[in-house]
């Protein structure tokens, strides 16, 4: 099912130190996933607030996979660039929502997929959950399971190796970096109205953990700061779990693969408590001098 575009400028509040903010790319993305998804559950739809099971649970998105894909580094874009947004919705089986949100601004287009199922709050822990609307959702079925889905099932039953990432292939369970840090999630910006660490943030928190990390241990490898140094061009999120206010999050980047023009990371995020799989976060990230500098290399025909 399509949905009507829209069209968003790049502001401040949409930018980060580079350019344009994939956190917040990720929120506006989730925001008309989640507008969508209550669109179709009903001739006239529903809203977020009545999204209730058939005991009357008031039931919350839980996101199982997120996989972003940029024509170009995300922080191409900048300050008054206009972006056109469309989006698309499919449902497969009973509650697995897929749906993506193409923004395409000057230069640069970005695909968001994210693929969607319920969840509600049942002796303070988190249980998947149908709603009683869903019998009315006007959207339309997928033919096939979805490769995002299967992905997800394969990193969820720990099926790690040979993993084709970015032109490399991965063993997501060993890795060649291997180093860690603890990240304190904040009240004030991480978790959202349900008490649990927004999807959005967990990106964030792989990045901000992974800057310190190749400053502190790869310094030969930043030549301005890591955040300006590189700029994603993909991003795999797979989420397993989530924490409560109070926990706290170890993320370790497990793999560092740096090349002539880009680099890719698996960092996998864990729960400080009990060591439980958060979330395994895959990324290519481009050199911000590609551009300038090394295309001239690569038009030469030299590897990269």
């Amino acid at each position: 099912m399509n949905f009507r575009s829209t069209r968003v400028r790049v502001r401040l509040p949409r930018t980060n130190v580079a350019g344009l903010s994939e956190g917040w790319l990720f929120k506006h993305a989730g925001d008309l996933q989640w507008q969508n998804i209550c669109r179709t559950l009903g001739a006239d739809g529903i809203t977020s607030r009545n999204l209730l099971s058939e005991e009357g649970m008031t039931i919350y998105p839980a996101f199982l996979a997120v996989r972003a894909q940029y024509d170009r580094p995300i922080h191409a874009l900048n300050l008054d660039d206009t972006l056109e947004v469309r989006t698309d919705l499919g449902r497969f089986g009973r509650g697995i929502f897929q749906g993506a949100s193409r923004y395409t601004g000057p230069g640069n287009a970005l695909r968001v997929s994210m693929l969607n199922t319920f969840v509600g709050m049942r002796d303070n822990e988190l249980h998947p959950v149908l709603p009683r609307a869903l019998r009315n959702s006007t959207s339309g079925d997928l033919a096939e399971i979805p490769d995002m889905l299967s992905a997800s099932r394969a990193m969820r039953r720990r099926r790690r190796s040979g993993v084709s990432f970015g032109n490399r292939v991965l063993d997501l369970d060993t890795g060649n970096f291997g180093k860690r840090r603890g990240y304190v999630p904040s009240p004030y910006s991480d978790f959202n109205a349900a008490g649990l660490l927004y999807f959005a943030v967990f990106p964030v928190i792989a990045d901000t953990v992974e800057r310190l990390l190749v400053h502190e241990h790869a310094p030969g490898e930043v030549r301005d700061d890591w955040a300006r140094d590189t700029s994603v061009l993909r991003r795999d999120v797979f989420y397993h779990q989530n924490i409560r206010l109070g926990d706290e999050v170890d993320v370790e980047l497990r793999t560092l693969l740096i090349g002539e023009t880009d680099v890719v990371t698996h960092n996998v995020l864990t729960r400080t408590s009990d060591k439980a799989a958060l979330a395994d976060v895959l990324t290519v990230k481009e050199f911000s001098w590609v551009r300038s500098v090394g295309a001239q290399r690569l038009q030469a025909g030299q590897p990269g």
